[in-house]
């Protein structure tokens, strides 16, 4: 997980999921329903609906975008991780047809709160 974008009240985070395709056959994600979790605060449910080719015997790298808001977790400003989870479906097409896949990731996110408060700051300065 990365931050992109840190605006007055929210932060906006991108975070990749691996997909791997063990099978012997082509196929292809349809569309993905997710939501991220960040220490108890959720995003709204966002959907990614771009055919993603996912080759035989390959790995792919969907990045995910959320915005939180930014006070809603004073881990976000005191401390240097905070604990993450995205969770949803995702859809894939195969010769065996539409397949649905849980989405289930957790993990802990380095992060420096003092550089958030000064992007903060900046962006304040700028309206």
């Amino acid at each position: 997980m990365r931050i992109l974008e840190v605006k007055l009240l929210e932060v906006t985070l991108q975070s990749e999921v691996e997909v791997h395709n063990l099978d012997d056959r082509d196929a292809h994600i349809e569309k993905i329903h997710y939501q991220i979790e960040v220490e108890g605060t959720e995003s709204k449910e966002e959907t990614l609906e771009r055919r993603i080719e996912l080759l035989s015997g390959t790995t792919v790298v969907i990045p995910l975008l959320v915005t939180l808001p930014l006070l809603s977790s004073l881990r976000f400003l005191l401390f240097d991780t905070v604990e993450y989870r995205i969770w949803g479906r995702f859809w894939a097409e195969t010769p065996l047809g539409l397949l649905d896949f849980p989405l289930d990731v957790q993990g802990e996110y380095d992060l420096d709160g003092r550089e958030l408060l000064d992007e903060a700051a900046r962006t304040a300065r700028k309206l």
